[in-house]
């Protein structure tokens, strides 16, 4: 089950955390897997460990021209793109009465504006194949205030699930699939401030307010994003699925 074989995956964001363990599940599912970011050496170095069928392609999702050309050089490469995984973007955790109108802008434009540009030009490589599988990974962030130290983000995600329902309806009958994943708290290079140095005490404090007793890991998101990408969710689209160890339930 969730075989990719001969299924070619572009995961912009790969280069570390979520993406680049997403990029590994869905090499190891069998799929041909592009890793794109900003990050050269680690973005060669997920390549490399991903053999002969990885490829790194330095891409900065917030030029259009980079996006352009990252689908161009998929497709050249291997012809086609059937699945596509958008995980990246940035935090501020800047309250709303002190955030700048220049932060909300970069802000927006790394998290959400990104995902517009990845899907418009991966959306007609998809269309000439009547299938292709888009995973957008938001946040539980789009659904909770938090701390409500993070209004961007927040809406930034919210975003995301806006548009990943709007291109689920439109694109169903051209054969492609899109849905979201939205992790709660997954300690990675993203949040490092708020679990880097840490005593285990209070880490374990914060995975306490979790029904299931812990925090997530980059690989119970990268499960999910292989399931939605796989054939075997081929009834599955425009939803937003929690990973989140139970939080927005408790």
């Amino acid at each position: 089950m969730f075989g990719l074989d001969g299924k070619v995956a572009v995961v912009i964001g790969g280069t570390s955390g979520i993406g680049a363990e997403s990029a590994r599940w869905l090499h190891r599912a069998g799929a041909a897997t592009v890793v794109a970011g900003r990050r050269d050496k680690q973005g060669q170095d997920v390549a490399r460990e991903l053999g002969t069928n990885g490829l790194y392609v330095r891409t900065d999702v917030t030029r259009e021209d980079e996006v352009m050309h990252l689908m161009r050089a998929v497709v050249d490469r291997f012809g086609r793109i059937d699945v596509l995984v958008n995980s990246f973007g940035v935090i501020n955790r800047i309250p709303l009465p002190d955030l700048s109108r220049d932060v909300w802008d970069r802000t927006l434009e790394a998290n959400l504006t990104g995902v517009f540009l990845a899907c418009r030009h991966v959306v007609p490589v998809m269309q000439r194949q009547h299938a292709g599988s888009i995973v957008n990974i938001a946040s539980y962030l789009a659904f909770r205030g938090g701390a409500g130290n993070t209004p961007v983000y927040n809406a930034a995600k919210a975003g995301i699930i806006g548009l990943t329902c709007s291109m689920a309806v439109r694109h169903g009958r051209d054969g492609i699939r899109v849905n979201s994943v939205c992790p709660a708290f997954v300690p990675t290079e993203l949040n490092r401030d708020r679990w880097e140095g840490l005593p285990p005490e209070q880490l374990q404090g914060i995975a306490d307010r979790y029904p299931l007793g812990r925090l997530g890991t980059p690989a119970d998101v990268a499960a999910a994003v292989v399931f939605l990408a796989s054939d075997e969710a081929g009834w599955i689209t425009g939803v937003s699925l929690p990973v989140d160890g139970g939080i927005m339930v408790s």
